[in-house]
């Protein structure tokens, strides 16, 4: 999203010594502040732990707290994460080496815990679970770099989406071939997780000049406000949400813009607002008690404040995920 730029002089001079606001902080901003430094202290903590992506998480949370809180507005978009990273590092102190750590994270998942069971796609419709569902559940998160196990509903949601989904995942999926390669880049470049790519999947089914009734058209089926916000030239002559490449440069910025807001540990908040707008988020948490240990997407879901609509679409992107990267439709179908 675009935010407000703050372009006094006093901030141009700040922008350029990466520093902070130079009035004095206000208590909303000192409590984010505080927040921030709470958060960022954490993900070290992870990572002198061993567990770098719920560090690098961590580490995106604390920058989301900054950025939700205005005090990164004098930032250009594409600098706000190690803007932020690098005035946390002069709160907490040199020693932290808060950046350099971070930069150090590698890029993308490590495989690990992958399941290598077949999961009985019926297992959806009707009795227990599949344990290798369960499984691979588990896997999936880490590799999109979430903490915590997956909840029961969430895993019932999932399995159900499979059984719906799997004639359209099977047109779908071999049409990212040449797709999904490009889409990995630049959201490696965002520094978001590359499976972000199944996004464009349940969005369009990798149809790059797909259009909607309601006027949302290529394949992340911007509508033609989101479009316009990022760049994108939508006229009678030329639409730019039908070119893959220009829309999905458009969609790495408007994910990670989620990202920055709702925060690296919560991608479930970002797909729901990729799915129901930003605004329907925002409004949703605000209704929660207490904004910093209730923030979450499944506070949300049980307290019932999102759309079903949109707790659907989370399963179903986790359901393609689960598809592609565990090949769970070359197993035939069996009929009762």
């Amino acid at each position: 999203m675009q935010r407000r730029r703050r372009l006094a002089l006093a901030g141009i001079v700040c922008l350029a010594l990466a520093c902070g606001d130079v009035s004095a902080p206000s208590e909303a901003e000192e409590a984010a502040w505080i927040e921030a430094e709470a958060q960022a202290r954490a993900g070290l903590a992870e990572l002198d732990a061993g567990r770098p992506a719920e560090g690098e998480a961590r580490l995106r949370s604390a920058v989301g707290v900054l950025y939700r809180a205005g005090l990164l507005d004098d930032v250009e978009r594409e600098r706000a994460i190690e803007v932020g990273l690098d005035r946390l590092e002069a709160r907490l102190g040199e020693d932290s080496r808060l950046r350099q750590r971070f930069d150090a994270l590698p890029p993308r998942g490590s495989q690990a815990g992958r399941p290598t069971c077949q999961v009985d796609l019926r297992s959806g419709a009707e009795g227990p679970v599949d344990p290798c569902l369960e499984a691979g559940l588990v896997w999936l998160l880490a590799e999109l770099r979430q903490s915590g196990a997956p909840p029961a509903a969430l895993t019932r949601q999932v399995a159900v989406a499979l059984v719906r989904e799997r004639a359209f995942l099977e047109r779908a999926l071999p049409r990212g071939g040449l797709l999904v390669p490009m889409i990995e880049r630049e959201l490696e470049a965002k520094r978001l997780p590359p499976l972000l790519h199944y996004v464009a999947l349940i969005e369009s089914g990798y149809v790059h000049d797909a259009r909607s009734p309601v006027g949302a058209a290529g394949l992340w089926q911007f509508t033609r406000g989101t479009a316009q916000e990022y760049g994108l030239v939508v006229t009678r002559d030329r639409d730019d949400r039908l070119d893959a490449d220009r829309a999905t440069r458009a969609a790495a910025a408007h994910l990670q813009d989620l990202a920055l807001e709702f925060g690296g540990d919560s991608l479930f908040l970002v797909l729901a607002a990729y799915n129901a707008g930003p605004g329907r988020v925002r409004r949703a948490l605000r209704e929660l008690e207490d904004p910093f240990t209730d923030r979450s997407y499944w506070h949300l879901v049980e307290r019932g404040l999102l759309a079903e609509e949109t707790t659907l679409y989370v399963a179903r992107f986790l359901a393609a995920c689960l598809a592609g990267e565990l090949q769970l439709l070359e197993a035939p179908a069996t009929s009762d």
